[in-house]
């Protein structure tokens, strides 16, 4: 057999196995009249944006929850029912009763305020107040597989340490650039190593950073993984440069030089006393949870997630006159997805069981999907996958994809697969200083230790008439997280269809697998479960 031959026959197998593999669901049924009916209740005005512990989540909660059990799936949350209780503590530093103080040599060092300086509320108690010697630990990384650390010869036990926040090496490879470039890595290194304290020092207005939210523990007061954090302030460039009074170099001097990625940490030559009160308020919600029961004895034990985050921003500033942030396309769009995925779904029994999660509070940082991956409904341990499904332009007709993800573990080739049966181009992150992969849900889960994988659309258009990337950049810039993401945009309900078949047909590849869904072998997240 010569090559060209064998050329032809692998091509006539790969498109044989591909019409079957599109055969065996019934992919018709997801119908784009399902898709605009869940999306106008769920972006409707009554529900008021979704924002949890809000009426309007609970209204979506519920009509997600209805649809499960009218369709046949099983409860998977807490006692017997759709819903994972979640509780929120929201926190405030008061300014005003919150104080950052300076001095060298006992002499007290003035440092701007105003929007220079805002503080970060401590999540369990009321209030903080730490006085120490400072340390500047450049941008807060420990990198050992990358060979950098900014931790090297310094010792932070006992001190408060001050760093540039949201930023990473540019020579890191991008995913490591998104982990590490996260504050709340950052902040978790540091107090893992004793920190009594955090100054950071950011780019934007520090008052920007001052309210968060973090999940709460079952029957504990204290904050959850996402939530660990000490108090501490927030510093603009301006208000920074006061630190460095007599230190060995000035601001600039060590902002150029972490911008050369040179190693920049130092003792300064000050004492801080970090004076923080905080104000909290309690928020109830949850997540919606169901599942595909599978029929194999030894595999319908596992599960393969198909996730999609409910909430949005709820009311907040008025634009034009309207506060209301509907979230069309920010997420009731994934939402409906995952609906008629998990309809259709029903037609055909799996060997792995799926698993349907709708999350609570990941506007907020993740907080829903965190909370579910560190205290899941089923065995942690037998959560094999996620796949991921959050926003989609839906604004012109889709000719490629990316897998965001996919190049980390075995995800990678049934999400190729999947696109090849649609006849969609794959293509690698268009957008990867937008760090996507990072602030989506699926991102909990690999965190955890569990593949998983997020289909953000290509800015390729398959018809001439759209330009891709100027209508995603103008949505990014004009619709985006703004009470203008509602239903009187142009959605494109066919393309919406096609996207939840390609995640649907994902779900089922893992589903029907005899193997479990693994990282490559050396790749970064295939390290042990990471803050």
């Amino acid at each position: 057999m010569n090559w060209t031959t064998a050329i032809v026959l692998s091509l006539l197998i790969t498109l044989t196995g591909t019409v079957a593999y599109t055969q065996e669901l019934p992919l018709n049924t997801i119908r784009p009249e399902a898709m605009h009916a869940h999306m106008a209740f769920l972006a409707d005005d009554l529900l008021e944006g979704r924002g949890p512990g809000t009426r309007g989540f609970e209204l979506a909660a519920k009509y997600v929850a209805a649809q499960f059990e009218a369709m046949g799936l099983a409860p998977a949350g807490d006692q017997g029912t759709y819903f994972q209780k979640v509780v929120l503590r929201r926190t405030k530093a008061i300014e005003g009763q919150s104080t950052l103080t300076v001095s060298r040599s006992g002499r007290e060092v003035p440092l701007p305020r105003g929007r220079d300086v805002a503080f970060l509320g401590d999540v369990n108690r009321p209030v903080v107040d730490s006085e120490a010697p400072v340390v500047f630990v450049g941008r807060a990384i420990h990198a050992p597989e990358l060979h950098y650390d900014d931790y090297q010869g310094i010792d932070v036990r006992g001190k408060i340490v001050a760093f540039l926040g949201g930023t990473a090496p540019a020579t890191f490879p991008n995913e490591q650039q998104a982990y590490y470039s996260s504050n709340a890595s950052k902040w978790a290194y540091a107090q893992g190593h004793g920190a009594v304290g955090v100054i950071v020092i950011s780019t934007d207005s520090a008052v920007s950073y001052t309210e968060r939210v973090v999940w709460t523990a079952p029957n504990q007061s204290t904050g959850g993984p996402t939530g660990i954090l000490n108090a501490g302030a927030i510093l603009t460039a301006a208000a920074a440069a006061p630190l460095f009074d007599g230190a060995k170099k000035t601001f600039a001097e060590v902002s150029a030089a972490v911008r050369a990625n040179q190693f920049a940490s130092f003792d300064l030559l000050v004492r801080a006393r970090l004076h923080v009160e905080t104000r909290f308020e309690e928020i109830m919600t949850e997540n919606v949870v169901a599942i595909a029961r599978g029929t194999d004895q030894r595999l319908k034990s596992e599960y393969v997630v198909m996730s999609a985050h409910l909430d949005h921003l709820g009311r907040g500033r008025a634009i034009d006159g309207d506060d209301i942030y509907n979230g069309a396309l920010d997420n009731a769009v994934s939402v409906a997805m995952m609906i008629e995925a998990a309809r259709c779904l029903t037609h055909v029994r799996t060997r792995r069981s799926v698993l349907f999660l709708a999350t609570t509070a990941e506007e907020s940082g993740l907080l829903g999907a965190d909370y579910f991956v560190h205290f899941p409904t089923v065995p942690r341990n037998d959560l094999v996958a996620d796949i991921n499904l959050d926003g989609t332009s839906a604004l012109y007709p889709l000719k490629d994809i990316a897998g965001l993800g996919a190049e980390h573990s075995s995800l990678d080739a049934p999400f190729r697969k999947a696109a090849a049966a649609l006849g969609l181009v794959v293509s690698p992150d268009p957008q990867p200083e937008e760090h996507f992969f990072r602030r989506a849900d699926q991102y909990a889960f690999v965190l955890a230790g569990i593949p998983s994988i997020f289909v953000n659309e290509g800015l390729k258009s398959a018809d001439p008439k759209f330009d891709g990337a100027a209508i995603t950049k103008q949505w990014l810039e004009t619709i985006y997280h703004s009470p203008k993401d509602d239903m009187n945009q142009p959605i494109l309900y066919d393309w919406v269809v096609k996207q939840a078949q390609l995640n649907l047909l994902i779900t089922y590849d893992v589903a029907q697998d005899s193997r479990r869904p693994a990282w490559k072998p050396g790749d970064f997240f295939a390290q042990p479960a990471r803050p």
